[in-house]
């Protein structure tokens, strides 16, 4: 019989293989549950919570996030609903669905007569943080094609402060005649008298 060893507050906590299996079916491993230890997690709670469970501003939260927000539900309100704290799909469905957290439970449950649980729930809605993951990735693709923009746009003006000073700087330029300018130079001058006014 194998057994796996956690180091909690106490001391040395031994796993049996039973527990292993349980970590490994809530897709956890032993590294994530020594971390849980580490931030002030009871053994039990590291233990039995799937990995759809966070500590957030001192309180296990049970996280739900989708494309525009992140909503963390703390432990006490799942045990106040009266659902299972690992059997959480319908609840996150009826989020998925675009409803505020209050309206997902009371879905759920026919209705909340419970004042003290529907402030409870109204808080847990005020508490969420609206994230635009798209429109976040959108700004940065933006802010990241204009960087490459303007760095084109600075490697084409120095090649052509290179090939063309005088545009810039007013160095004189330098001309440079043909043959064929040559020859109408010397053959075709004009005397100022000889214009016709």
């Amino acid at each position: 019989m194998k057994f796996r060893t956690l180091q909690t507050q106490d001391g040395t906590f031994e796993l049996t293989d039973e527990q292993v299996q349980n970590i490994w079916s809530r897709k956890l491993t032993l590294g994530q549950i020594q971390k849980r230890l580490d931030d002030g997690w009871g053994l039990i709670e590291s233990i039995e919570l799937n990995k759809n469970y966070y500590m957030y501003e001192g309180d296990i939260c049970l996280r739900y996030a989708d494309a525009t927000r992140v909503l963390y539900i703390p432990l006490y309100v799942i045990e106040r609903i009266g659902i299972h704290y690992n059997d959480t799909r319908r609840l996150f469905n009826n989020l998925s669905e675009g409803k505020s957290f209050r309206n997902a439970v009371s879905n759920m449950q026919g209705g909340i007569f419970d004042r003290k649980l529907s402030r409870e729930l109204e808080a847990v809605d005020e508490t969420e943080i609206l994230k635009d993951k798209q429109l976040a990735r959108m700004r940065s693709k933006a802010r990241k094609h204009e960087r490459k923009r303007l760095a084109k746009a600075e490697m084409a003006k120095q090649r052509d402060m290179e090939r063309r000073p005088h545009m810039y700087d007013g160095t004189p330029q330098q001309h440079t005649f043909g043959e064929y300018a040559q020859y109408l130079l010397s053959s075709y001058k004009f005397k100022c008298s000889e214009v016709v006014k």
